[in-house]
């Protein structure tokens, strides 16, 4: 993640808020635990464990998380999702056909915007759900209905 987004994060979001990843890294993870809690969806057993979250490893399957697993292991409740993950373009564009899979009125950030895939799923999203769409250099995020607490 970059800074922008970091501040982003902790200007909205209360420290020791949930924060749900998809993909995991060294820097997102990283920093976000040190100030929220965290869960982290993650393809690549060699990524499990290097950080304080709660991982979930979903293997890609037709090319995105295994959604049985996800079915299971997801949390109920959090209060920001980062879609970072899976690596690439088109793996995570698939993120909106399993939307049902979370909750969408929580803010969503999309990061990686700056490629194309990435800044049209943020836009479909943000159409999908009705909400506002911010857009930042790198990344964007969309603002539910309800705002931002």
């Amino acid at each position: 993640i970059t800074e922008s987004m970091y501040e982003w994060i902790k200007e909205h979001l209360p420290s020791g808020s949930h924060v749900l990843e998809l993909g995991s890294g060294d820097v997102s993870t990283k920093y976000l635990s040190e100030l929220y809690r965290m869960t982290s969806v993650e393809d690549k057993a060699e990524f499990l464990n290097r950080h304080p979250s709660h991982y979930i490893h979903a293997p890609l399957v037709n090319g995105w998380f295994d959604t049985t697993i996800l079915k299971t292991q997801l949390p109920k409740d959090y209060d920001l999702i980062l879609v970072d993950g899976p690596v690439g373009s088109g793996p995570r564009a698939n993120f909106i056909k399993n939307l049902d899979l979370f909750k969408t009125n929580v803010p969503i950030i999309v990061d990686d915007t700056w490629r194309e895939v990435e800044k049209q799923m943020a836009v479909d999203l943000a159409t999908k759900l009705g909400g506002k769409l911010i857009v930042n250099e790198f990344w964007s995020v969309i603002v539910p209905v309800s705002g931002v607490t």
